[in-house]
């Protein structure tokens, strides 16, 4: 299974897919789980991630050098696409392009984050998910509904095996309480979608 974490720039994508990757890695040591894992960043001019995991054998080195254009998008689309463990995670670039389409199309599901500060991105970046998932369709199912932390507003749409899955869901405003479960949600953080298409 591939998954895509996708949004503008400053969104936060590094940073959460980060943390997911390091929730995979905890989670396999715990419970000793069988199974085949690897990340990927698709944007060949920014190693954040990289940065962010401290790894010493990343799966790209960060180049400003390269020009980021389609055939250097194909390339790391090829990549990503010949992945074949169970789980590979990547965080794409933050700029909307005919590039993103080409190394984002490979993945079975993907989650948006889109910073709520800047909401006047927020609708085109929807727009581009539903764009990069419209030749999947089914019949729809109502999901139950889970807040993001961080008082947001989050969109979901998963589609498998000709099923598809629209959430919508919007926090409350209050402030945070103490513990390690707690969010601050004293305004609106991101706007988050998840898709799931048939692998090919």
């Amino acid at each position: 299974m591939k998954v895509v974490v996708a949004g503008p720039s400053h969104s936060g994508k590094s940073t959460f897919a980060a943390a997911l990757v390091d929730c995979v890695r905890e989670r396999k040591r715990e419970s000793d789980a069988e199974f085949s894992f690897r990340w990927e960043t698709l944007d060949v001019t920014d190693n954040s991630l990289a940065h962010l995991l401290n790894d010493r054998d990343p799966p790209a080195l960060h180049n400003r050098g390269v020009e980021w254009n389609e055939q250097t998008a194909r390339t790391k689309r090829a990549t990503f696409e010949g992945r074949d463990e169970q789980l590979v995670l990547a965080d794409t670039p933050g700029k909307l392009s005919p590039e993103l389409d080409i190394v984002a199309e490979p993945a079975d599901a993907m989650i948006l984050l889109v910073n709520a500060e800047k909401t006047d991105r927020i609708h085109d970046w929807l727009d581009w998910a539903d764009d990069s998932t419209s030749k999947s369709a089914g019949p729809s199912r109502p999901s139950s509904a889970t807040p993001i932390s961080g008082g947001t507003t989050a969109h979901e749409t998963t589609t498998a095996n000709g099923t598809a899955t629209d959430r919508t869901t919007k926090t409350a405003s209050k402030p945070a309480s103490s513990g390690p479960s707690s969010a601050r949600r004293s305004r609106p953080a991101a706007s988050r979608r998840s898709t799931r298409r048939p692998r090919r």
